[in-house]
C-alpha cells in the first residue's frame, strides 16, 4: 500500500506541477526530424528528508527515450532540455545528450543525469535525419546507496511527440482523495501541459482555457500567458481551483499562436497507482 503523503508528495508536488506527459503519435507515427515532448523528468525526492540522505529513499520520476532509425546511414539525435522557465538545462558534462544510431537500428535506454536533484521541463529532439522516437516516464522508489542498488516500479506510461496546434481538448476528471490508516485508498486528477517553442525573443503567446461538465455546461474559464519556449503544467484542480468535489468534463485550449498540449490521467485505486493518456488531440 502507498502512504497517503508519499502519493501527494511524489505526484501533487512533483508530477503535476513538474511533469506532464507527451500526447499521441505524429501524424500517426510518422517520422520527424525535430521532435518535441512536452514533458521531461528526472526527480529524486527524499521520502525521509530528517535522515542522511544517503540511508533515505528516493521517490523518483525518469525519463528514458527510444530511437528507431529507418534510414539507411547513420543518424545523430540530439536531446535538448528545457525548464519551465524556457531556460536549457545541461545534463553532467554540460552539454546536451547525444546518440549516434546505426542505419535501420534501434538505440533505447537513453537516460540523463544532471547535477541537481529535480529536472523538469521538456524536450526539443533534433535528428541530422527523420527518426522515430518514444519517452517512457516511470514513477519509482529508488534505494541507491548504501548496499545494492533496488527500485520498486510503481507505474509507468509510454508516450509519443506531440503535435503542434493552436486548439486542443481533453478529457479531465477529479476524483478527491481518501484514505484509511494511513494509506491512499482513491484518487484521481488529470495534469495539464502546454509547450511554447519558440527563439523569437519577446513573443509570448496568450490562451484560453475553457472548463466544461460532462454535458457540455461552462463550468470555468482562465487566461494564460506562456513566454518563449516556456511551459505551463498543472493539474486540473489548480488550474481550476473551484474544482473541489468530484468532476468529470472537458478542457478546451484554444492559443493566438501553435503550442503543443497534452495530459495525463493519475490514478490511485486501493493503493494501486497508474498514469493513463486521457482522451485527448489536436483540432485542426
Amino acid at each position: 500500500m502507498l502512504a497517503a503523503p508519499e502519493i501527494r508528495r511524489g505526484f501533487l508536488n512533483v508530477f503535476f506541477l513538474s511533469l506532464l506527459c507527451t500526447s499521441g503519435l505524429i501524424a500517426q507515427n510518422v517520422s520527424a526530424q525535430e521532435l518535441i515532448f512536452p514533458v521531461f523528468a528526472r526527480t529524486e525526492i527524499l521520502l525521509n528528508p530528517n535522515i542522511d540522505p544517503m540511508f533515505s529513499d528516493v521517490d523518483a520520476f525518469h525519463s528514458e527515450f527510444q530511437i528507431i532509425n529507418p534510414n539507411p546511414s547513420a543518424v545523430r539525435v540530439t536531446f535538448h532540455v528545457f525548464d519551465t522557465a524556457g531556460n536549457e538545462v545541461l545534463p553532467l558534462g554540460s552539454k546536451p545528450i547525444s546518440r549516434i544510431v546505426d542505419p535501420n537500428a534501434i538505440a533505447g535506454g537513453i537516460g540523463f543525469r544532471f547535477p541537481q536533484r529535480a529536472v523538469v521541463g521538456w524536450v526539443k529532439a533534433v535528428s541530422t535525419q527523420p527518426v522515430v522516437i518514444q519517452e517512457e516516464i516511470s514513477h519509482s522508489q529508488d534505494h541507491d546507496r548504501p548496499g545494492p542498488p533496488s527500485t520498486l516500479l510503481k507505474s509507468r506510461i509510454v508516450k509519443w511527440p506531440a503535435k503542434l496546434t493552436r486548439r486542443a481538448v481533453i478529457r479531465v476528471r477529479f476524483v478527491p482523495a481518501e484514505s484509511f490508516g494511513g494509506d491512499l485508498l482513491v484518487f484521481e486528477n488529470t495534469g495539464v501541459s502546454i509547450v511554447f517553442p519558440s527563439s523569437i525573443s519577446g513573443l509570448s503567446t496568450r490562451g484560453i482555457l475553457l472548463l466544461r461538465d460532462q454535458i457540455g455546461a461552462k463550468f470555468g474559464q482562465r487566461e494564460i500567458s506562456i513566454s518563449p519556449n516556456g511551459q505551463v503544467v498543472q493539474n486540473l484542480t489548480e488550474l481550476f481551483p473551484e474544482v473541489n468535489r468530484a468532476f468529470s468534463g472537458t478542457l478546451d485550449i484554444t492559443f493566438d499562436n501553435d503550442v503543443y498540449a497534452t495530459a495525463i490521467q493519475i490514478k490511485v485505486g486501493l493503493g494501486q497507482e497508474a498514469m493513463d493518456e486521457p482522451n485527448n488531440g489536436a483540432i485542426p
